[in-house]
C-alpha cells in the first residue's frame, strides 16, 4: 500500500467467507444480491443483507453439470439469466430457486442485456440482448403468457463486432421517449427515440428507436474491450440522480463520458464527450488483463494483483492496493452493484468487496482548480472551503465584467468589508456595491447592532443617491427631447428601496434617517420611511407643516391613535373642522376631556352659530352615545349654547332640559354663564330648579317680562302662601305697566290667583273705587253664592248624623231567634250547655271555641293583645276592690270586642285562610297510623 494520508480517498479490501470451499467461474453482484457460477456447474444465490442464508438454485436436470459461462441479474436483482457452456439460458425469477429453460434464447450467443425498467421493476418484456455477432435482439420471457412470448433482431451491427454493452433509460420519468447506448468492441452508437407498443405482433418496443434519425456514433480503433457503467449517485444538493457516466478500456488507453438525459423538444442529438486517458503508472504491460469500473467520483483499475483509484477530475491516481492473491491465482472479474454502489473483485478461490473511503474529501478543489465552482460548493462541507471558493468565484467573475455577480458572491466571503467596498468605489461601480452591502447586512446576526446600522445607512445614502441620479438623467433627456430610457430602473430602484426600508427599518437611525432623506429633497420616500416605522407623528406634522391638512386628516384617520388626535386637534379644528369632529366621532376610545382646550380654541378664534359649531356637535354626540357625566363636559357645552351668538335660547333650554333629572353640569356655573350672557329664560329656568322662586320671578319682571314670571309661578305646587306672595310681585309690576287700567288685571283673578281685595291695596291713593264698582260687586256675588252652598252643606251632614245616630239605637236592640238543638259550627256540640257568640250571619260559637279559633287566626298584634289582655284578667281574678273589678270588666268587654269583632266563617279571617290546606300535616299523618 501506498501511503496516503488519513482525509484523503481510499480503499480496502473486505474478504468474503464462505462456510465451504468454492470455485467460481463467473460473478454478479445487484442490489445486494450476489450469484456466483460455479466451476463444477451450479449456481449460488446470496442476499448480502443476510449473508449466512445462501441459496443453492436449481438448474434442470439435464444442465446439473454444465460450464456456467455468464450471468445476467438485473439491477433489482430480481431477475436472473444463466448462460452455458452450450449457448443455452436458464431464467430464474425473484426468489425462486428452480430456474426455466429460455428455448428462444438458444444459439443467440448473448454478451450483455439492457433491462427495460418500465414501472421501475426492470419488467421483463422489452428486453434487449447484446450478441457476439453485432445483432441486437428484443425479447419478452413472460413465463406464464407463453402467447406474447418473443424474440425479435431489431438491429443490426454493420462490422459484426461483438456487443459487450447496452444501456437502456428514459430521457424522463413518465416519459414515453428512450436513448439506448450500444458499445462493441470498436464503436459505441446511441439512439434516442420514442418506444413502441409492449407485446404488439408487428412493432416491437424498441424498434422505433433504432430506426429513429436521432442518433449517433463515434469509432475507435481498438480491440479486447471492457465496458461500464458508473453507479447510481442520487444528488443530495438537487433532489434528483446524478449523471452516471460510460466507459471502456482497450489493450492501450481508458475512454469514458457522461450520459445525460435529454429532453427531444430541446435537443436533437447526444452531446457525448468521451475523456481520452492513458496513465504512465499502469502503462506498462497493457497486454495483461485489465478490469475497470466507476465509483461515484473515481474509477477503480484492476491490473493482475494492484488496484488503483484513480480520480476522474484530475486523471491522477489518488491510491493503490495489492490484492493478497495466492501464489498462482489470478483476478477473474471486476462486478459493480450500481444501486447499492459496492464493488467487487474475484478470482478462482476468492471474493473481495472494494471498499473506498474518504472518496469525496478532497472534489470540491478539484472542481475548483478547473474553476467549476458551482460543483466545487456543492462538495465543499467545511466552512473555509466555501470561503477559500467564494473567493476565487467572485475575483473571477469582476475579472469577467459580473461585477454584480461578484458582489452577491463576494458578499459570502470573510474579505473585510472595507476592502470590497473599496474595490467596487474605484471601479466607480455603485450599483455592485450596493447589492455588495445589502448582501453582507442580510447576513449579519441580530447581535451585530451597530455595524448593522452603519451599513443601512450607508445603503440609505446610495439608494437615495441611485434616485436622484436617475431622476438627473430623465430630465436631461425631457431636456434634450430624448427617449427616456431610465422608467424601468427607476421604477425597479423604487421597489428595491421600498423592500430596503421596509426589512431593515429597525437597523436605521432614526434621526439620521430623516435628516439624509429630507437634506436630498426626496419627499416621497421620507413620508415611505415614516410609514413603515409608524411615525405617523412626523407624517402629520409634515403635511401640517405644509398646510396639506387633507392629507394630515387622511393620516388621522387611519390611525388608532389616541395621541395623535389628542396632539393636533388644536389645529387641525381651526383648519378643518367638520372633517376633524367627524374623525374625533369614529374614535370611541379618545377622551373628550383632553380635546377641551381646542374646543376652547375653536370657540375663542370663530363664534359660529350653533347649527354650524362643530364642537357643539361633538358635544352633543359624546353626551347622548357615551353617556358620559364628566361635568367639565357639560359645563363646556352649557357654555358654548349660552355664549353662541344665536338670539333665542331655544338649544340652551332644550339641553336643560334633556338634564333635568340628572343634573351633570354645575347648578351655580350654569347660572352665572346664563345671567352673564343674558339668558334670561335659562337664568329662569335655573333658578327655579334651584328653588330660587323669588330671584327666578324677580329676573323676569327686571327684564319687564311678565309672561315669564306668570308661567313660572304657576309650575309651582303646594306653596300657596308662596304662590300669592309671587303674584302680588307681579300685580305690583302690572300695575307699573298699565298705568291705572283696571282691565289689565283680569287676568291676574283668572283662576283665583288673587282676589279683589287684594289687588286694591296695591292701588295707590289716587285710584277712585268706582273704577272697581263692576268687580266689587262681581266679587260679592260670588260669596253670596259660596255662603248659600255652605248652609246647604251644613243641612246635609246634620242629617246624615241623625240618620247614624238612630241607626246605632237600632243595632242595640237586635236580636236573634236560635233552636235549642242548634251546634256549634266549631265543635258541633249542643250550643246551648255553654257560653256562645251568634252572629247577624246566623253562625253560632261557644265562647271558648270561638276564642281558640281567633286565637289560632287572628294577626300578629291582635295575638299578643290577647295575651295580655288575658295575663292581666287573670291577675285581677281574686282582687274584690271596686277599683280592680272595674279594670277587670272593662279589660273583659276589650276582649269580647276583640273576639266578637267578625265571624270568623264570613269576615276577614276567612279571606286571610283561603291559601290553608283543609287537612292539617299532623292530621294527614294520623291517617298513615297502622
Amino acid at each position: 500500500m501506498k501511503g496516503y494520508k488519513d482525509n484523503e480517498p481510499s480503499i480496502s479490501l473486505e474478504k468474503v467467507v464462505f462456510p465451504y470451499e468454492i470455485t467460481v467461474s463467473v460473478m454478479e453482484v445487484k442490489n445486494n444480491i450476489l450469484v456466483m457460477g460455479l466451476g463444477g456447474g451450479g449456481v449460488l444465490r446470496m442476499n448480502l443483507e443476510h449473508p449466512e442464508e445462501i441459496q443453492d438454485l436449481e438448474m434442470p436436470y439435464k444442465y446439473v453439470e454444465v460450464v456456467i459461462e455468464r450471468i445476467f441479474l438485473s439491477p433489482n436483482g430480481k431477475h436472473l439469466i444463466v448462460g452455458i457452456e452450450s449457448d443455452e439460458y436458464i431464467y430464474f425469477e425473484g426468489e425462486s430457486i428452480q430456474g426455466k429453460v429460455l428455448t428462444q434464447f438458444k444459439g443467440l450467443g448473448i454478451r450483455c442485456i439492457a433491462w427495460n425498467n418500465e414501472g421501475k421493476d426492470y419488467f421483463r418484456k422489452g428486453i434487449l440482448l447484446g450478441s457476439y455477432n453485432g445483432n441486437i435482439y428484443e425479447a419478452n420471457i413472460q413465463i406464464l403468457n407463453k402467447q406474447n412470448k418473443y424474440v425479435r433482431c431489431v438491429y443490426q451491427g454493420e462490422d459484426n463486432s461483438e456487443v459487450i454493452g447496452l444501456y437502456m433509460e428514459e430521457l424522463t420519468e413518465d416519459s414515453e421517449y428512450y436513448y439506448i447506448v450500444v458499445v462493441t468492441e470498436r464503436k459505441i452508437e446511441y439512439f434516442m427515440g420514442k418506444k413502441g407498443k409492449n407485446g404488439s405482433n408487428d412493432i416491437t418496443v424498441t424498434q422505433d428507436i433504432f430506426s429513429s434519425n436521432v442518433k449517433g456514433s463515434q469509432v475507435f480503433e481498438t480491440k479486447n474491450s471492457q465496458y461500464s457503467i458508473s453507479p447510481i449517485l442520487f444528488d443530495e444538493y438537487s433532489n434528483n440522480m446524478s449523471d452516471r457516466y460510460i466507459g471502456w478500456i482497450s489493450e492501450s488507453n481508458l475512454f469514458y463520458g457522461s450520459l445525460k438525459m435529454f429532453d427531444i423538444g430541446v435537443s436533437e442529438k447526444f452531446n457525448f464527450t468521451l475523456t481520452h486517458l492513458l496513465m504512465d503508472t499502469v502503462k506498462k504491460d497493457l497486454n495483461l488483463p485489465f478490469f475497470f469500473c466507476f465509483t461515484h467520483y473515481h474509477i477503480i483499475l484492476v491490473k493482475q494483483s494492484e488496484i488503483y483509484l484513480l480520480s476522474r477530475l484530475n486523471h491522477q491516481i489518488v491510491f493503490s492496493e495489492k490484492i493478497p492473491l495466492a501464489l498462482g491465482e489470478k483476478i477473474l472479474g471486476l462486478v459493480t452493484d450500481t444501486y447499492k454502489s459496492s464493488y467487487w473483485v474475484y478470482s478462482k478461490d476468492s471474493v473481495y468487496e472494494i471498499v473506498v473511503s474518504n472518496e469525496d474529501c478532497n472534489i470540491w478543489d478539484l472542481f475548483l482548480k478547473n474553476n467549476d465552482y458551482i460543483k466545487a460548493l456543492k462538495y465543499a462541507k467545511k466552512n473555509s472551503h466555501y470561503d477559500i471558493i467564494y473567493r476565487k468565484y467572485g475575483m473571477d467573475l469582476i475579472k469577467q465584467d459580473k461585477a454584480r455577480d461578484a458582489a452577491k458572491i463576494l458578499a459570502k466571503t470573510t474579505f473585510p468589508i472595507e476592502e470590497i467596498a473599496l474595490k467596487f468605489i474605484s471601479m466607480k461601480d455603485y450599483d455592485s456595491l450596493r447589492i455588495y452591502l445589502l448582501e453582507k447586512l442580510s447576513m449579519m446576526k441580530k447581535g451585530a447592532i451597530i455595524q448593522k446600522t452603519i451599513l443601512s445607512t450607508w445603503l440609505l445614502f446610495l439608494y437615495i443617491t441611485k434616485m436622484n441620479t436617475l431622476e438627473d438623467i430623465q430630465r436631461q433627456k425631457i431636456f434634450l427631447n430624448l427617449p427616456d430610457t431610465t422608467q424601468t430602473e427607476n421604477k425597479e430602484i423604487q421597489n428595491e428601496f421600498r423592500e430596503f426600508i421596509n426589512k431593515y427599518k429597525n437597523d436605521l437611525n432614526r434621526e439620521a434617517s430623516y435628516y439624509l432623506i429630507n437634506s436630498h429633497g426626496r419627499q416621497n420616500e421620507l413620508l415611505m420611511y415614516a410609514e413603515s416605522i409608524n411615525d405617523y407623528s412626523y407624517i402629520l406634522k409634515y403635511w401640517i407643516r405644509n398646510q396639506n391638512y387633507d392629507s394630515a386628516l387622511d393620516i388621522l384617520n387611519k390611525q388608532d391613535s389616541p395621541e395623535l388626535i389628542y396632539k393636533y386637534a388644536s389645529v387641525l379644528i381651526l383648519q378643518r373642522p367638520k372633517a376633524t369632529v367627524d374623525i374625533w366621532m369614529l374614535h370611541s376610545d379618545i377622551d373628550p376631556l383632553k380635546l377641551i382646550p381646542a374646543i376652547i380654541d375653536y370657540n375663542q378664534q370663530y363664534k359660529p352659530l350653533i347649527e354650524h359649531n362643530q364642537t357643539i356637535r361633538y358635544l352633543f354626540f359624546v353626551i347622548d352615545q357615551t353617556s358620559i357625566t364628566d361635568s367639565i363636559i357639560h359645563n363646556t357645552l352649557l357654555s358654548l349654547l349660552a355664549s353662541s351668538e344665536n338670539e333665542d335660547e331655544a338649544t340652551l333650554l332644550q339641553y336643560l332640559e334633556w338634564q333635568k333629572s340628572k343634573h351633570y353640569y354645575t347648578q351655580d356655573f350654569a347660572l352665572r354663564t346664563c345671567i352673564q350672557y343674558k339668558r334670561i329664560l335659562s337664568s329662569v329656568y335655573l333658578y327655579f330648579e334651584m328653588n330660587f322662586f323669588e330671584e327666578a320671578i324677580d329676573l323676569a319682571l327686571e327684564y319687564d317680562n311678565v309672561d315669564l314670571a306668570t308661567t313660572m309661578v304657576d309650575k309651582i305646587e303646594d306653596n300657596q302662601i308662596l304662590k300669592k306672595k309671587l303674584w302680588i310681585k307681579i300685580a305690583k309690576k302690572v300695575i307699573i305697566q298699565s298705568d291705572g287700567d283696571t282691565k289689565r288685571l283680569q287676568f291676574l283673578m283668572k283662576n283665583n290667583r288673587l282676589c279683589i281685595e287684594d289687588l286694591i291695596l296695591l292701588y295707590p291713593d289716587s285710584v277712585k273705587i268706582d273704577d272697581f264698582k263692576e268687580d266689587i260687586c262681581s266679587v260679592l256675588k260670588d260669596y253670596s253664592s259660596n255662603i248659600d252652598f255652605l248652609l246647604k252643606k251644613m243641612e246635609e251632614l246634620t242629617q246624615s248624623a241623625d240618620n247614624i245616630r238612630n241607626s246605632i239605637q237600632d243595632h242595640n236592640n237586635w236580636f236573634v231567634i236560635l233552636n235549642t238543638e242548634e251546634e256549634c259550627n266549631i265543635c258541633r256540640n249542643m250550643l246551648l250547655n255553654e257560653q256562645f257568640y251568634v252572629f247577624p250571619c246566623q253562625h253560632c260559637f261557644h265562647k271558648d271555641c270561638l276564642f281558640s279559633k281567633v286565637s289560632e287566626d287572628t294577626t300578629s298584634w291582635q295575638y299578643r293583645r290577647i295575651q295580655d289582655l288575658q295575663s292581666s284578667i287573670s291577675k285581677l281574678k281574686n282582687d274584690t276592690s271596686e277599683k280592680q273589678i272595674q279594670q277587670s270588666k272593662k279589660l273583659a268587654k276589650e276582649l269580647d270586642d276583640i273576639i266578637s269583632s267578625e265571624c270568623i266563617l264570613c269576615g276577614n279571617t276567612m279571606i286571610r285562610s283561603i291559601d290553608k290546606s283543609f287537612i292539617d300535616n299532623n292530621t294527614e299523618m294520623s291517617f298513615w297510623n297502622i
